[in-house]
Parts: structure tokens; C-alpha cells; sequence
């Protein structure tokens, strides 16, 4: 096979255990056979279309894998050059920018969000805040303990309602109270990461998205990633087409942009690994945090992994530990949405352990 990958998945494993333009190198095809069978096999399971690896070691980029079809209809195959949504991988980005903010004197971690005085102030909705939401925190908000408004099939963002993020958000605040104090208890929270989109938005002056792109990405030179658009006539050139077999709730039914910091990201695989290249605490490329803010959450720990699906979407983004990181992306998902992406972690981190020998080039330099 020629090599060319409504929900999110709210999964952050932390402590744990990862048709071309431009073909990959031939030597690096056949280093790989075990690897590109075990993939291939993987999108035959779940019936998968197309699926984007990328494999890093000591922040060299050593393996770029592309398999299936990026657009099934017209059998155009995945590429290095393909985008995909990333769904919930985009949560550390966000945090990464957070964070940043915070290193800059832009913030407190500790700061306040709601109420007066506080970062976003009473601009949200129409009645008095409760005292449980004014005691909402910047950290809160990152480590899901802000007390409410789960990844459940209630989930704020996608609900029908057709509001703009700003409406969104004043109608939650006025009719969902959270269900536990901030700061007690984890609740994974896709609404939370929206939430601090709009932080970072009254901080820096800037779209979420712009300020993403100038701070972060640009800086560890990723060009290609964007807030995703919601229409197939409105996907972005490289951008894979999304299926979803398993259920009604098609992929173009999300209101993609509308979660932006936390599940809006366009990416391919390798510019993920750009981004880690940037946080992994490795002395090889500079990283945007000092040690402090380096270590916060789950991005200090030796091996981590952010798992990110909706329909039609799967993707990871996994520190291995302190030589491997990798990335997948796919635009396709399994019937219950952690198999697939279990199924591909399990490969390449197997490929990962047995392998004694890697190449010693860099693909980042010939990109």
C-alpha cells in the first residue's frame, strides 16, 4: 500500500507510559516495514481512511509516515503536506499560551476569571455570578477543576445552539451551575479551554487564534496551522475530508471554529512535533518556558499524552519520554473513540522499545 490518518475524547493521560508531493525516503521505507504494517492494519480495523505519523528523537524529526486516503471520493492519498483537526490536542497549545502570558506578567496563575476586578469581569451574561464562579481561576480552568461543564452528552460546546463563543459563554454562566467548589475536583472540560481562549484574547489584544500564531507557532516555525472552518467548501488547501461511519452526527455538523482553544486546531503531524520541540524541557531547541512554568500540569512529567477525537477526527500527541516524542493524526475515529487511538500509541511505542538503531537525519531540515 502506498504510505500516504459528536465528541471529543476527554482523555489526558499524564505519568503514563506516545499520495504525496514528496514520497519518503526509500532507505527510510524499508527501516519501517514493521511499523507501516502494523498501521495499515490499523486503519483496516477501524476502518480509518487516512492516518499522519510523525516520530522525534532527541528532537530530530526521524520518521514521517503517510498513509490511506486524505479524500476517499476522489483517492487523493495523505501527504506530509495534509492537515487534519486535531480536535483536543489543541488544550496544550492553548496552556502553552497561558502559560506564556503568565512568564510575560501578563497574569497570575491564581488570578481571578469572573466578577469584578477580575480578568474577564461581568461582560458575561445577564445575572449576578455565583460565588462558586468568581472563585474560578486561571489554574482552575487549565487543570479541569473549574467545577463544572463536562464532556458529557451536555456538553457547552456542542450544544445546538447556534451562539457566537462570547453569547455561548453568557448563556452557561446565567443557566449551568457548576456542580463542585474550583479547585476540588477534576472535571474535564472542553468549555473550560474556551473559556481561557477568551483570557487570552482580553490580555494580549489579540484574537485567540492571531496570538496563538505570532507567540507560539510562527516562533517554532509552523506556518500551517489554523482554527478549522466548519463546511467542506470551506476547508483549507491540504485539509483532509473527514468521516465518521459509526454514527449519525457527522464531522460537518461541528462548529469546529467555535471551540478554538480547546478543540479548533488544524495541524499535520509534524508540525505537533515542531510545537513539542518547543515544551519538552530538552536542551536541544529552545523551549518558550522557564522551568517554573515548564513544569506546570502534566508537561513536566517524564513520559505524557494528550489524546484529542470527534467524529471524524483522531489524533495524539504523546512525550514518550526523554529521548521519543511522537504525533498521529487521522481523519477518521473508531466506534468507541480511545481503540483506534490506544491501538495506534501501542504501535509506535512498541516500534519505540524494540528498535535499536534510528536514522541519523533530520527531517525538519529538509522540510
Amino acid at each position: 500500500m502506498k504510505k500516504s490518518f459528536g465528541l471529543f475524547l476527554p482523555v489526558v493521560c499524564i505519568c503514563i507510559l506516545f499520495g504525496c508531493e514528496r514520497d519518503p525516503d526509500p532507505s527510510q521505507e524499508n527501516q519501517f516495514s514493521s511499523l507501516d504494517a502494523k498501521i495499515d492494519g490499523i486503519l483496516r480495523a477501524f476502518d480509518i481512511p487516512g492516518v499522519q505519523i510523525a516520530i522525534m528523537r532527541n528532537e530530530r524529526l526521524v520518521y514521517q509516515g503517510t498513509y490511506g486516503f486524505a479524500d476517499k471520493e476522489s483517492k487523493l492519498p495523505v501527504s506530509n503536506e495534509s492537515v487534519f483537526r486535531i480536535a483536543s490536542v489543541s488544550k496544550p497549545i492553548t496552556a502553552i499560551g497561558i502559560y506564556k502570558l503568565a512568564q510575560d506578567g501578563l497574569l497570575a496563575l491564581d488570578d481571578k476569571v469572573f466578577g469584578e476586578g477580575a480578568i474577564l469581569g461581568t461582560r458575561f451574561g445577564s445575572k449576578p455570578y455565583s460565588e462558586a464562579i468568581k472563585a474560578i481561576t486561571v489554574r482552575h480552568l487549565l487543570e479541569h477543576k473549574a467545577g463544572g461543564w463536562t464532556n458529557d452528552g451536555n456538553d457547552p460546546m456542542f450544544s445546538p445552539i447556534n451562539y457566537p463563543q462570547h453569547e455561548l459563554i453568557g448563556y452557561i454562566l446565567d443557566t449551568r451551575p457548576l456542580d463542585f467548589q474550583p479547585g476540588s475536583t477534576f472535571v474535564y472540560s472542553n468549555f473550560g479551554y474556551c473559556i481561557l481562549g477568551r483570557v487570552i484574547e482580553e490580555l494580549s489584544g489579540e484574537s485567540y487564534e492571531a496570538y496563538i500564531r505570532t507567540k507560539i507557532l510562527e516562533p517554532s516555525g509552523i506556518t500551517s496551522m489554523y482554527i478549522g472552518n466548519n463546511t467542506i467548501s470551506e476547508k483549507f488547501e491540504n485539509e483532509v475530508r473527514y468521516y465518521n461511519p459509526h454514527s449519525y452526527f457527522t464531522p460537518y455538523q461541528i462548529d469546529v471554529k467555535r471551540m478554538d482553544a480547546g478543540g479548533g486546531w488544524v495541524a499535520s503531524a509534524t508540525d505537533l512535533l515542531r510545537f513539542m520541540t518547543r515544551i519538552d524541557r530538552l536542551p536541544y531547541r529552545k523551549d518558550f518556558l522557564k522551568d517554573y512554568y515548564a513544569y506546570q500540569m502534566y508537561f513536566g512529567f517524564f513520559n505524557w499524552v494528550h489524546n484529542g477525537a470527534m467524529s471524524g477526527t483522531s489524533a495524539v500527541l504523546e512525550r514518550a519520554n526523554d529521548k521519543f516524542s511522537f504525533s498521529v493524526v487521522a481523519n477518521g475515529n473508531s466506534a468507541e473513540f480511545g481503540t483506534a487511538l490506544e491501538a495506534f500509541r501501542r504501535a509506535i511505542n512498541d516500534e519505540i522499545k524494540s528498535r535499536s538503531s534510528w536514522p541519523d537525519h533530520d527531517l525538519f531540515e529538509s522540510d
